[in-house]
């Protein structure tokens, strides 16, 4: 064991002394001012951390070479980069020594150059790897009497120690290495802190703070991050939209990448910036919280922007509801409005046509214009269980289902809403929102559906109430104007048949038949609708037994 205090050596060696380190010790004052100054030239901390490596292998000729950095609280010692295990994946060349632990945490701990042979029989040394060093060189990285870490050497397939040129030298380019990592660290926090005011402004932005936050994370960290969302059938998006799987999140950790976790519309979603070998500094690691704090505050001043957006278009719809417009040009208005807040492709409305159908009143977007179309509603459809649900549901990918109907365009839909359009808890019709593509909504998407469906049903029960009124108010005006008639008509049968007439001409009624009993007989005295075919009351509807029939 060798054990040396920083400083200046008194003792050069000659050629002779170390056969081995000849062209390590070969014009060592020259080399070390031109490794030094190649080393403080650089301002990127990956960029110095590779150049000292490199040095330091050529200045000494060691087999493995690894910069260990402290963190903030002087607690932990990190291998910031290695040079000589190659053969590892980046999670394996990724090492943490509590400071006085192993060789490093005691070199940086006692401010002291230490050199061991034969490692195994230390008890300051911790095994990291399988395969043991024979020999271990550790000095500490010092500037301005702080301690940033420290620099190891190890020999494998050379048991011959670390001459003491070779010491020296290493330990007069370490005081250089040490300056220009600090310089590196230092520029790094002042460059983080203008991206942090950059990132704030940027998270104000009312449409495009997300792409400009990732890409000032581009700039700074020099690595494109990815933003991976999870969408509301538990599915993994990056922002692109590309497909991302959960193996792909163990990966790039086994990697060393940075992650930091958040949650949108409160679902778990993740940053992440990854550069397999690259060391990620606590800067990196505050910069990249920071950008997915302001990611998350963008998001939801988003989504209240949203929120006050709605609240002024169905405000707006309430409106034109209530000015009685007709029911075609409002539902056209909505669905133009419900555009705004929901990127959809095509979108429809459907009324309750009897107890098992609905019939296609409104839409926006089909491919295929069509005047009349009818879906089946009862069990065993996509309009049933959405019924019975009696709220808005979600399916990622319709084609899936095997309730899914063939009608026009319907082979083009692959993600799609249905919302219920319920008024006293009774169902009137449906409200569907497509995308052609799957996975393409989100939970907030649903849940404006749901508000936009609520008042398209105030639209058509308005509609329908008024038809209604209206077909009363025609109705009792027919039947007043009737009962006037009746006094200025002398002629029992006249009076029978324009009774026949009016009642299915004014209610729609199928068929109408004014009946007499005759003798034991019902007698058809007056009939108009349907049945008649230009024929009589008696070829079509006979006398019959007052025991037979209904009546």
């Amino acid at each position: 064991m060798l054990l040396v205090t920083p400083g200046v050596y008194n003792k050069v060696m000659t050629n002779q002394d170390l056969p081995s380190d000849q062209s390590a010790v070969t014009s060592p004052i020259a080399t070390i001012l031109a490794l030094s100054k190649a080393v403080l030239s650089w301002l990127e901390l990956p960029d110095v951390l590779q150049r000292v490596l490199v040095a330091t292998r050529d200045l000494s000729g060691a087999d493995v070479v690894t910069i260990w950095l402290l963190d903030e609280q002087g607690e932990w010692l990190t291998s910031a980069a290695i040079l000589g295990l190659e053969d590892r994946s980046e999670h394996e060349r990724i090492f943490r020594l509590r400071v006085g632990e192993g060789i490093a945490g005691w070199s940086v701990a006692y401010r002291q150059i230490l050199q061991i042979t034969d490692p195994l029989h230390d008890p300051r040394y911790v095994p990291k790897l399988e395969r043991h060093p024979a020999i271990i060189l550790s000095i500490p990285l010092i500037v301005r009497e702080q301690c940033v870490g420290a620099l190891s050497l190890s020999r494998y397939s050379v048991v011959t120690p670390f001459s003491q040129e070779v010491i020296e030298t290493i330990s007069i380019f370490a005081d250089q290495a040490a300056i220009a990592i600090d310089n590196a660290t230092k520029v790094q926090i002042l460059r983080y802190a203008t991206a942090r005011e950059r990132i704030l402004a940027h998270s104000t932005e009312s449409t495009q703070a997300e792409t400009l936050i990732l890409a000032e994370l581009a700039v700074v960290l020099g690595v494109e991050p990815l933003l991976i969302s999870t969408t509301y059938d538990g599915n993994l998006l990056d922002h692109a939209g590309h497909n991302v799987h959960y193996d792909d999140l163990n990966c790039w950790r086994n990697e060393g990448a940075l992650i930091t976790d958040l949650r949108f519309d409160g679902l778990p979603a993740w940053l992440v910036v990854n550069q397999p070998g690259r060391y990620w500094s606590k800067e990196d690691t505050n910069l990249l919280t920071f950008a997915a704090n302001q990611l998350m505050r963008a998001r939801q001043r988003a989504f209240e922007q949203r929120a006050h957006a709605r609240a002024e278009a169905l405000h707006r719809l309430v409106a034109l509801t209530n000015a009685r417009i007709d029911q075609a040009s409002v539902l056209d208005q909505i669905l133009a409005e419900l555009q705004r807040f929901i990127p959809f492709d095509s979108a429809c409305v459907f009324v309750v046509h009897d107890d098992e159908y609905v019939r296609l009143i409104a839409q926006r977007g089909l491919r295929t214009p069509v005047d009349q179309v009818t879906l089946f509603a009862g069990p065993g459809s996509t309009i049933y269980e959405l019924c019975q649900l009696g709220t808005a549901r979600y399916y990622s990918d319709v084609q899936q289902l095997p309730g899914w109907q063939k009608v026009p365009d319907s082979e083009i839909i692959r993600s799609w809403i249905g919302v219920p359009l319920r008024v006293d808890q009774t169902t009137i019709g449906f409200l569907t929102i497509d995308k052609w593509t799957p996975n393409a909504f989100t939970a907030e998407d649903v849940g404006t559906a749901q508000m936009f469906g609520e008042q398209v049903a105030v639209v058509i029960n308005n509609v329908r109430l008024l038809r209604e009124a209206q077909e009363r108010a025609s109705q009792f005006q027919v039947l007043q104007q009737f009962t006037v008639r009746i006094g200025a008509i002398r002629d029992i049968d006249q009076l029978l048949d324009e009774a026949t007439q009016l009642l299915h001409r004014t209610f729609g009624y199928y068929q109408v038949l004014i009946s007499g009993i005759e003798h034991d007989q019902l007698v058809v005295r007056a009939a108009h609708g349907c049945l008649m075919h230009c024929q009589s009351s008696e070829q079509v509807f006979p006398p019959l037994p007052c025991d037979v029939g209904i009546s």
